[in-house]
């Protein structure tokens, strides 16, 4: 059971003033024939509704959903006032709450973060209300952010503890596809750091497809002084084996090439995963 954020349903906020305000405005107009003018009123009055009263209602009933075990049908209403009112940040932080509640760790550090980002947009309003001002609702999302994100590193830094390295390193090289891998950067720093810094320097194998140019070029660099002597085999440790995916984009591969122009990366064989 989360705890959610207040939603203030004072019939004196200054959400309810100003669909009174409206509605007054709406019935004069409309009894004096000045239609336009009652229309706009009455518009401005359903998009209040709409992005206002209704999106608190939707995360009370998400509150009260949690409440009675229903995490499900609680997530469905935090979303739905979010698309409702894209900058409403207690949506954001129930919604995270709650995603955080069921082990949706990713989910939730992204909702957190596009609170962040819909509340410092030009205008926006943290809270119905502004119970919360701007910058203090910004920090709750941060503070929400960085407490998971501190979780799943310790939890997640358990793997590391209990397993030998070379174990873990077939686990991620070997038992998992490259895109499991990739989705596994973002799951916790963790985990991250193991598959940009240990992986590279335990495998002569780089495979490369669709990534942001900034984790490619980390594992391009790891990869370029992963070198030795001969294994006595005639094979030369210092040389990698490099693969691209065949799904990788047009501008992953410039960006793949440009990076493996590199003469501090000795390779030995190039083609398709």
């Amino acid at each position: 059971m989360t705890q959610g954020p207040h939603c203030d349903m004072n019939k004196k906020g200054p959400q309810y003033q100003t669909l009174a305000r409206l509605w007054e405005n709406a019935n004069a107009c409309f009894d004096a024939q000045e239609w336009g003018t009652a229309m706009v009123d009455l518009n401005a009055a359903v998009t209040l509704i709409e992005e206002n009263v209704l999106a608190i209602t939707l995360l009370k009933r998400a509150m009260t959903h949690d409440r009675q075990g229903n995490s499900q049908a609680a997530i469905q209403d935090a979303f739905k006032a979010i698309e409702l009112s894209p900058r409403f940040t207690d949506a954001y932080l129930c919604a995270g709450t709650l995603l955080k509640s069921v082990a949706r760790f990713g989910e939730a550090i992204q909702i957190f973060t596009k609170g962040m980002d819909a509340s410092k947009q030009e205008g926006a309003s943290c809270t119905m209300g502004n119970e919360y001002s701007q910058e203090k609702g910004i920090r709750l999302l941060d503070q929400a952010k960085r407490a998971l994100e501190w979780d799943m590193d310790v939890n997640n830094s358990h793997l590391f503890n209990k397993l030998p390295l070379e174990l873990t390193n077939d686990i991620f090289t070997n038992l998992i596809s490259f895109d499991d891998r990739v989705q596994c950067m973002y799951t916790c720093r963790t985990w991250q750091n193991f598959l940009l810094n240990e992986v590279p320097r335990m495998s002569r194998h780089l495979v490369l497809g669709n990534m942001p140019m900034s984790v490619m070029k980390r594992l391009v660099d790891a990869h370029s002084f992963n070198h030795g002597d001969s294994d006595g085999q005639g094979d030369t440790k210092g040389y990698n084996r490099v693969s691209i995916l065949p799904s990788t984009s047009y501008h992953s591969i410039h960006n793949a090439l440009s990076l493996l122009n590199n003469p501090h990366l000795r390779i030995k064989t190039f083609g398709k995963y």
